[in-house]
Parts: structure tokens; sequence; C-alpha cells
């Protein structure tokens, strides 16, 4: 009886083992599983217009993919330099809302969304100006560009550029 109970032990264990390591393979072995959480995209973009929901599914499109899709966006559309140098995340989830791409509203479909922080934009002007059109003080910003990519075809589904707005300096004239 106890070698029975022993053995039936060691074979719990065993399987215990296996599958969690069998866990960790399946987390870590592959690029397209997501790298942030929930709460890493929640409000990127407007929540009237879009609902995100952390998913976990086999992409066609990879994760270096899709971020590469953003940078060029930054580049080619807004004259970032070197955006694939600026910090990114990238996470897979499940998009419903408003598409830019011309679909109209979708359900959940099955995207990347790519997070794009510290884009280096020049200060903009604030506040009253005078006469002679001065800005009276300059704010700087470091806004990120948030953007859903199709996981399966690569195409942009929703992006929008948010701010992050640093400390207000006088401007003397």
């Amino acid at each position: 009886m106890n070698k029975r109970l022993m053995l039936i032990a060691i074979v719990v264990t065993v399987a215990v083992v296996l599958a969690a390591f069998g866990m960790v393979v399946a987390l870590e072995g592959s690029d397209n599983q997501p790298t942030a959480v929930a709460s890493d995209f929640a409000g990127c973009f407007p929540s009237a217009k879009v609902q995100l929901t952390p998913a976990s599914f086999a992409p066609a499109v990879a994760k270096d993919r899709a971020i590469s899709i953003a940078n060029e966006v930054l580049a080619q559309s807004f004259g970032v330099p070197n955006p694939e140098a600026l910090p990114s995340t990238a996470t897979l989830a499940l998009f419903s809302g408003e598409t830019h791409d011309g679909r109209g509203d979708v359900s959940d479909l099955p995207v990347w969304v790519v997070v794009v922080r510290d884009i280096p934009f020049a200060p903009h002007s604030v506040g009253p100006r005078g006469a002679s059109e001065t800005p009276s003080t300059l704010r700087s910003v470091a806004p990120q560009f948030n953007i859903a990519i199709d996981a399966s075809t690569g195409a942009i589904v929703h992006s929008v550029i948010s701010g992050k707005v640093g400390s207000v300096t006088s401007v003397t004239e």
C-alpha cells in the first residue's frame, strides 16, 4: 500500500512539473503571444467608439511586423525620425467598434494593439497670444501613438495619437 501511494505521489508530481513547464514554454516560446496586459492599452482609444478585450490566438501577422507597420506610419505620416528607437509594446486583443479602414463597425476582430510611447514632437504653443502672435507659453509634449492592426491582414483598423503634456515653460519676447 505504501508503494502504491508513493508511486501515485511521484506520478502526480511529475505530471504537475511537466504541465507547469509546458505552460511556461507556451507562454514564452512564441513572439506572437501578448506582451502587455489589458491596463497597458486601456484608454488608448475613445471608449465610446472602441472596446478592446485581451485575447490569445495565433495571428497571421507577426508581432514584429505589427510594430514595423506602426513605425512606418509614424515615419511616413508624421515625419518621426527613427520611430523604431522609441519604446513600444504590442499585444493581441479583440477589437469591437468603429474602424478607420472603411469596414464600419466590427465586433471581436483579432488585432495587434501597438502602443509607441514618447514620440518626440516639438513643443506647441498654448494660451493667449500677443499682438505680434508670439506664443506666451510652450508645453513640451511626448504623446503616444496607439494603433490597432488587423492580425490577419496587417491593415490599419484604428489609430489615435494621445498626448502627455509636460511642464509649462514661459517664453520671453
